[in-house]
């Protein structure tokens, strides 16, 4: 009996959790203005799709699966075939005139910088929401995008051949085999499989910031399941919508595949803020602090410069965010805002990947300097979790000894 209390008091409180953090994401997804910035990559995405399957094409001629792809893109588009008759013309005549002449130079660069624009645009976004405030540098842009960019397709068409591959296999055993149906429904779930390693890695990879598998799963799963669905109400909606093509003729796909993609957008950036908020639950409770006192946020302040500092005294590298949490005990999430007003005093460098850095020498720095610093500043963080022994610590400070106490000291004091 107790056991059964538990399993139904423990199912109740999961699904409290994952309701709330739900709600919590819709609300957040709204009031940051998710909504305007899906549309804007829904419009850079349809200036962007002739280089992107233009890319796409070059690498599957490399590897003999161009006319694969151009299958499935006529299969996608079957109610349009003259709207994508006419698409991969222009793709196959925009390869054509950048492999030679005058512009070869030219037609790559413009190709590419496109392609790069929208991935800096769609990074801009995931680190938005993920509170992030410095991109990839130009040198981890090059690299990681230009790989991204040739693996992608390469994978996806791979993962679409072989699972045609493996339904012709199935198709071909023997009736007698009892696992011929069977193996025939669980192929139909490859697409959604594939979809949803598709969307974790994403949740994975674009933030600029360390994000945890199980917090991009975690979005991944529902959105990948959401964008198979999308994806299967627009190739059928299309069927009901073909008598529109004697009135628009060939502009009738435009309005649905706009409607199409900036549904899409909509539940790629919903999912990266339920990853983020999954990943950083103490986020769910910022809305319902107070503004923090004035003692609350020197606490803070004080507490994480000298975790830096004297990480830099003891000859390690620049400390990790999640390093400077797990030293305080606090989530990463709670310090954002903390280390940025840091940096801009200055008293802290932000270098490349979250890690951080002393902008001033440790045997320099005073406590009364970042006190007074704050004071000038006058900036409020959100925050709750104190050590109730800086009061004491403060009138010291500022009474006897503001010159003498050093940073680095601070903890120890």
């Amino acid at each position: 009996m107790n056991r059964n209390v538990f399993f139904a008091w423990w199912c109740r409180f999961i699904r409290y959790r994952v309701v709330r953090l739900y709600l919590n994401a819709g609300i957040t997804f709204y009031r940051e203005g998710q909504l305007a910035a899906a549309r804007a990559l829904t419009f850079s995405l349809l200036f962007a799709v002739v280089p992107i399957l233009a890319i796409a094409f070059a690498i599957a001629k490399g590897f003999g699966l161009d006319n694969m792809l151009e299958q499935q893109i006529r299969t996608a588009f079957a109610t349009q075939p003259e709207v994508t008759t006419f698409l991969l013309n222009f793709v196959h005549n925009y390869l054509m005139r950048t492999q030679g002449g005058i512009f070869l130079g030219l037609g790559i660069f413009l190709l590419l910088w496109t392609l790069f624009s929208l991935a800096g645009e769609i990074e801009g976004t995931f680190n938005k929401i993920w509170k992030v405030k410095q991109d990839r540098t130009i040198y981890r842009k090059v690299t990681e995008y230009t790989s991204l960019f040739f693996l992608l397709p390469v994978l996806l068409i791979s993962s679409s051949g072989f699972s045609i591959f493996l339904t012709s296999f199935v198709e071909k055993l023997p009736d007698i085999f009892f696992l011929h149906n069977s193996l025939l429904k669980c192929l139909q779930l490859v697409p959604y499989l594939i979809m949803v390693c598709f969307c974790t890695g994403l949740y994975f990879f674009i933030p600029n910031t360390k994000v945890k598998w199980k917090s991009a799963f975690f979005a991944g799963l529902p959105v990948g399941l959401a964008l198979q669905a999308l994806q299967y109400v627009y190739i059928h909606s299309q069927l009901y919508l073909s008598g529109y093509n004697a009135i628009y003729g060939s502009f009738a796909a435009l309005p649905m595949l706009m409607i199409w993609l900036q549904f899409s957008w909509y539940i790629v950036l919903f999912g990266a803020t339920l990853s983020y908020l999954h990943q950083n639950r103490e986020a769910l409770d910022v809305p319902l602090m107070q503004s923090a006192c004035r003692k609350d946020r020197d606490e803070l302040c004080l507490q994480l410069l000298c975790v830096v500092y004297k990480a830099f005294e003891r000859g390690e590298a620049p400390i990790s965010v999640d390093r400077i949490a797990e030293d305080l005990k606090l989530n990463p999430s709670l310090l954002k805002e903390a280390l940025e007003l840091m940096q801009s005093l200055p008293f802290l460098l932000y270098l490349d990947q979250e890690r951080y850095a002393p902008a001033r020498d440790p045997r320099q720095l005073t406590i009364g300097e970042v006190i007074k610093a704050l004071d000038r500043d006058g900036r409020a963080l959100h925050f709750k979790q104190l050590n109730q022994a800086f009061s004491a610590y403060r009138i010291k400070i500022f009474e006897r000894e503001a010159a003498k106490c050093l940073v680095v000291d601070y903890l120890s004091l």
